[in-house]
């Protein structure tokens, strides 16, 4: 076994659970407060910055119970997100041909450029958060919280 190897482990058993929750804690927040502020000029939260990156991923139309669905929240909340969203004409909506009773949402034109603008304001405030982390450091902290979330959804099926 490599001398860093031993030394990864050595760290990792001397941390106490509460101390790495502790830490997680704080870097969360960090992040959120943050977001938050960079975001507040632009009149958008970071739950209405998700919402708008994903109908912008996705390059297609989608039921709001879809994208409730996708960030992990309640359908009432959607629809307010929804109707603050329209209002500065980013998204736009029409009945679903298949159900009536859905809305088929999705960007603007100004919403793709709305996007576009944020995420490069939003990259550039948050970098230096990231100082003295690799290239190869960030993508493994981003593979970290993918595999955690997967395994959740795995940990809570199989209960």
């Amino acid at each position: 076994m490599s001398k860093v190897v031993k030394k990864i482990r050595s760290i990792l058993n001397t941390r106490k659970t509460y101390q790495v929750g502790l830490l997680q804690d704080k870097a969360y927040r960090v992040l959120k407060l943050e977001t938050k502020a960079v975001l507040k000029p632009f009149g958008i939260t970071p739950t209405q910055w998700a919402f708008l990156g994903i109908l912008c991923d996705n390059k297609a139309e989608i039921r709001l119970n879809g994208l409730a669905q996708e960030l992990g929240v309640k359908a009432p909340l959607v629809t307010v997100i929804f109707t603050h969203l329209k209002k500065m004409n980013l998204i736009d909506s029409h009945k679903d041909e298949d159900d009536s009773r859905a809305k088929k949402v999705f960007l603007t034109k100004k919403g793709y450029e709305f996007v576009t603008q944020v995420e490069k304001t939003l990259r550039k405030e948050i970098r230096p958060l990231l100082n003295g982390l690799s290239l190869k450091e960030v993508v493994a902290y981003v593979s970290v919280l993918e595999a955690i979330v997967k395994n959740s959804e795995n940990y809570k099926n199989n209960k």
